[in-house]
């Protein structure tokens, strides 16, 4: 099994779905490229912005394309789910699944698409949810002001 997601953001996504990802799958192997990618890999491709824009989207489904293309007529393994990581922003939750499945219902084929839609800002989650959060992070004076802010 293959799996690619695009998130948002510059750390905290990429390190939260790569943990998930290894804890839920602890036989996936992290693919940096798609050179990479071959059976049981994962690919996460980070976009410092919104995921929900149509260009970002286009590319990971037009690289996803080239890559399933190429990998079946090499014997590599094909992407089995893209996963559509973002925040709804000021937008219900049912709007945004609506437009990722609009740009992305039976475009690259056998790959399953789906997207997963934060309520707000994951960063913000972590902020209210103080036990998910390690004790070594408390020393940020960054962290304690925005702590004490919200």
């Amino acid at each position: 099994m293959n799996l690619y997601f695009l998130v948002e953001g510059f750390q905290t996504e990429k390190r939260v779905y790569s943990s998930w990802v290894e804890h839920v799958f602890p036989a996936l192997r992290k693919a940096e490229t798609l050179a990479d990618v071959h059976q049981d890999t994962y690919r996460l491709f980070k976009i410092e912005g919104n995921t929900d824009r149509v260009d970002n989207i286009e590319r990971a489904l037009a690289e996803i394309e080239r890559h399933n293309k190429t990998a079946q007529n090499t014997g590599r393994g094909v992407f089995d789910h893209l996963f559509v990581c973002l925040d709804a922003e000021d937008a219900p939750y049912y709007l945004k699944v609506s437009q990722v499945e609009a740009l992305t219902y039976g475009r690259v084929a056998p790959t399953l698409c789906h997207a997963i839609v934060h309520n707000c800002c994951l960063e913000t989650w972590f902020l209210g949810n103080k036990p998910m959060m390690k004790r070594r992070n408390l020393q940020s004076d960054q962290l304690k002001t925005w702590k004490e802010f919200y």
